[in-house]
């Protein structure tokens, strides 16, 4: 929908009279919950089209738009309440209630601050109103069983009826209490922590309930203030006081808790804790907080690369929080949308999104909401070259976000509007950005907002390089680095720490690109090694219990590599190709001027020719060995294997298909090649598997019975089965699992005891949540659906597998990301504890495969490594007589990473 958003705005932009256009644009907006600017794309089109039926159509779309948004609003209702409360005053509140209970319960603690001023100036007429209001709105959430705080509020209030001493101290605590949540929606948040320190005092005092409110939003003012720890004891307090009658306040605790993570760069954390406040809020009936659950859901996952998810989320977030048309989380929650249109390069979709953002920050009427949407759209124009308006969008959230006053609330917001200036500056004025960006880092250091501070220390990075101020440049930037490893850190998996790193890459390829213009290659080998710790195979088993930042030096690793051996480590560079070579003999480095998207078609264009067994027809075979082989041709003498450690598209090779022109052989004819995600994971291994005494016993599974939807959907592999029954038939101490026995059960119990695991089947691979690929395998019983998903198989305790061969289609299914396949089925594997993995690159067929699989298991029994059983097997397939074979399509495919 977002792509289809951008089509038609740059439509619209190219043509603004064309009927056709305006009204898909309509419609499409309509679709994306935009409804604001849904109801003016209508009235536009209406004000032209004059054909009847198009008319007509055209109408009854308007009329739904126009039925979504709440007019009801509580002004009239606050205006003069009558005393007693006459049947139609209750019915509006009812009604009030029933759209929006967490509203109606906040606008119920203003009216008791009402009363409390009124109680206190002896109104006594004005008291007994504002009293029998709050009470009506307590009654209609009691009604519908909602959070039943405001009811506890008012019996609090009824108990000290007849004590004026007790009714004085509620009445200030109310005061104050209605006072603070005022100051906390202008982002006053230190003035608003003082009053609502003093509401709680007051009212804990008396016995209020509300107490509990005054310390929940006192805990969300320290979490704007940074203070953590304290917001955290907070919240714990209040969870643990809070009864069954009040979900609502418990709910919202929870995802306190969860904002307070997020906030300091805990992002899975964060997503746990939605999820725990979820059926909260659902029990509390508050449905606009159910939206902003799966605003913030969408956001947290977004932070942590989880994109598939957070877009789906997002997508039901709009929904939800459609009707809702004066919301601060409508407001934040598009601004997210916003942002997936941005990073797809939809600046067109981002613009027409920040439109909608603008309306409803304007009618929230917060200087904060308002600078930021003004931000947020300089932004995009800035990508649209509209540099005049860029400007003036700039120069209004400026302006409001000087209206927030001093403190850290407006510290943040000013800094956020000044991060988008410099970036802005930094083309035209480096200097004058230099200094606007290091004033912005300097500001989320002081208010310690981690989420925020990588990409102003990147920006300022960037500045301080244009600038021609390099060593204050790399100063940045190893900033940068220090808190995102930090960040990373507390990611509890593997698949967490994979997807989140793709969105530092720009902050280590920068620092890679300063060592290496500074002429210290093994500094920037060495970043680029620490770029790769955080998603380094086997973070949940003893192989890997260094720390993220600390990777061992390169001179120390190849005085442990073997004579024969030389390693070959890649980064992948927009601009440039670097090559790093290390063996016992020392390290040099090389630099191509390569771009890096023509490197990912010539990748393409070798996957295209793959099935052609003629070498000499693909030019791009070649090609590949001139680009990534031939500088380091000389390196190469001597040497038997080579341990290459790819980057982003270059996961994607296979390196033994690789045709050397000046000798007329594929690599695989004179080498012994090994993939590794890193020279760290190489060496670990290595020494891992070295205590061990080779394929003893082997587990085989083959051709699995699937359950009836997806063995429609995969079908029948009699080729897995025979393949199956001839790998088992190699050795003694077998398990042959086939068919309704190959459940996944009975798998997972009997792994970990094989020091050979042999998968012939179904495999699916999911680009967008590498996590979620999984073995097709049986189900064990009604309702099991059959699948052993990457995530899980990442989670077991395989020290004894010493190799795992996965003969389905694209088992190592990398991406284009220095993670590359780290968070997919092979690598899954090497993260549970196994050294090494036979994978697949793309998809193979089950019959064709059979003789080199058969050929390696038979060499690998006989006491050869897995990676010289591999070349032998794909040598044999290369003296085959039988065309399919002898074609890279086939042996090629299976690629060897481990020691």
């Amino acid at each position: 929908m977002l792509r289809a958003l951008d089509a038609v705005e740059r439509a619209a932009a190219a043509d603004s009279l064309d009927l056709s256009i305006l009204f898909n644009r309509a419609l499409i907006l309509q679709r994306l919950y935009l409804i604001g600017s849904a109801e003016r794309a209508w009235a536009r089109y209406l004000a032209i089209e004059r054909d009847r039926r198009w008319r007509s159509e055209a109408e009854r779309y308007a009329q739904w738009v126009s039925r979504v948004p709440m007019k009801a609003t509580w002004g009239s209702v606050l205006a003069a309440p009558p005393e007693p409360l006459n049947a139609a005053t209750r019915s509006r509140i009812a009604a009030l209630v029933r759209h929006a209970p967490h509203a109606a319960r906040d606008s119920a603690f203003m009216i008791l601050g009402n009363w409390g001023t009124a109680l206190s100036g002896a109104d006594t007429l004005r008291a007994t109103r504002m009293l029998a209001l709050a009470r009506g709105i307590g009654e209609a959430a009691d009604s519908i069983g909602a959070d039943h705080g405001v009811a506890l509020a008012v019996a609090a209030i009824d108990r000290a009826s007849n004590a004026p001493a007790r009714l004085a101290t509620l009445a200030e605590g109310h005061i104050r209490l209605a006072s603070g949540y005022r100051l906390y929606y202008e982002a006053q948040y230190e003035k608003a922590a003082a009053s609502l320190q003093s509401a709680e005092k007051a009212l804990r005092s008396e016995g209020s309930p509300a107490a509990r409110w005054a310390a929940f939003y006192h805990a969300a003012a320290d979490i704007n203030l940074a203070r953590f720890d304290d917001a955290d004891r907070r919240l714990a307090f209040v969870l643990n006081e809070a009864t069954v009658q009040e979900p609502g306040l418990m709910g919202k605790a929870i995802w306190a808790r969860g904002v307070n993570q997020l906030r300091q760069g805990s992002y899975e954390d964060a997503s746990r804790y939605y999820g725990q406040a979820e059926p909260l809020i659902f029990r509390a009936k508050e449905p606009e907080n159910q939206g902003a659950i799966s605003y913030l859901l969408s956001e947290s996952l977004a932070l942590a690369g989880q994109s598939h998810d957070s877009r789906a989320e997002g997508l039901r977030g709009l929904k939800r929080l459609s009707p809702y048309r004066s919301s601060n989380f409508l407001n934040n929650h598009l601004t997210t949308i916003a942002g997936f249109a941005r990073t797809d390069g939809l600046t067109h979709a981002s613009l027409a999104l920040m439109d909608e953002v603008l309306s409803v920050a304007y009618a929230l009427g917060k200087p904060d909401v308002i600078a930021r949407a003004h931000r947020a759209r300089a932004r995009d124009l800035i990508a649209l070259r509209r540099s005049d308006a860029a400007r003036r969008d700039l120069d209004l959230a400026s302006r409001w976000a000087r209206r927030m006053g001093e403190g850290r609330g407006g510290d943040r917001v000013r800094a956020d509007v000044e991060l988008v200036r410099g970036q802005w500056l930094r083309a035209t004025d480096p200097d004058s950005a230099l200094h606007v960006l290091a004033g912005v880092a300097e500001t989320f250091r002081t208010v310690a907002i981690g989420m925020n501070l990588p990409q102003a220390l990147y920006e300022a990075g960037m500045a301080a390089e244009a600038a021609g101020q390099r060593r204050r440049a790399r100063s940045f930037i190893h900033e940068a680095i220090d808190v995102l490893e930090r960040q990373q850190a507390a990611f509890s998996s593997s698949e967490m720490r994979a997807t989140f790193h793709e969105t530092t890459e720009n902050v280590f390829d920068a620092m890679i690109r300063h060592e290496l213009l500074a002429g210290r290659p093994d500094s920037a080998l060495a970043y680029l090694e620490r770029a790769r710790a955080p998603v380094q195979p086997g973070a949940n088993q003893p192989l890997h219990t260094h720390v993220y930042s600390k990777t061992p030096p390169i001179a120390a690793i190849a005085e442990t590599l073997p004579d024969d051996a030389l390693f070959i480590d890649y980064a992948l560079l927009n601009e440039q190709l670097s090559i790093w070579t290390f063996s016992r003999n020392g390290l040099r480095h090389h630099a191509l001027p390569l771009r890096r998207d023509s490197i990912g078609a010539l990748i393409a264009r070798f996957t295209e020719d793959a099935r052609e067994p003629d070498a000499g027809g693909s030019a791009a075979r070649a090609q590949l060995f001139d680009l990534l082989l031939g500088p380091v041709r000389e390196e190469m003498k001597g040497v038997h294997r080579l341990v290459i450690v790819p980057d982003r598209e270059l996961y994607q090779v296979p390196f033994a298909a690789l045709w050397d022109r000046r000798a007329g052989r594929y690599i695989v004819e004179d080498y012994e090649l090994t993939t590794v995600p890193s020279v760290t994971f190489y060496t670990l291994a290595r020494s891992r598997i070295s205590r061990h005494s080779g394929a003893r016993s082997a587990l085989v599974i083959g051709n699995p019975a699937l359950d009836t939807r997806s063995s429609s959907r995969l079908g029948d592999l009699p080729g897995a089965l025979q393949e199956a029954e001839k790998v088992a038939a190699l050795y003694a101490e077998r398990r042959l699992l086939t068919g309704r026995d190959a459940g996944r059960e009975t798998l997972l119990q009997l792994l970990p005891a094989h020091s050979v695991f042999h998968f012939a089947g179904h495999a699916v691979f999911n680009s967008d949540q590498p996590g979620s690929s999984y073995l097709a395998v049986a189900p064990d019983g009604a309702g099991a659906d059959g699948t052993l998903t990457a995530r899980e198989i990442s989670g077991l305790r395989l020290s004894n597998v010493q190799v795992v061969v996965l003969s389905a289609c694209s088992t190592l299914g990398p991406r284009p990301s220095r993670a590359g396949a780290t968070a997919g089925l092979a690598y899954s594997f090497l993260h549970a504890g196994a050294p090494a993995t036979v994978s697949t690159l793309w998809d193979v067929r089950d019959d064709a495969t059979t003789p080199l699989l058969v050929e390696f298991h038979r060499r690998l029994r006989g006491g050869a490594p897995a990676a010289a059983a591999l070349r032998l097997a794909q040598l044999q397939a290369l003296r085959s007589e039988a065309h399919d074979a002898r074609a890279p399509a086939g042996w090629a495919a299976f690629i060897y990473t481990g020691p």
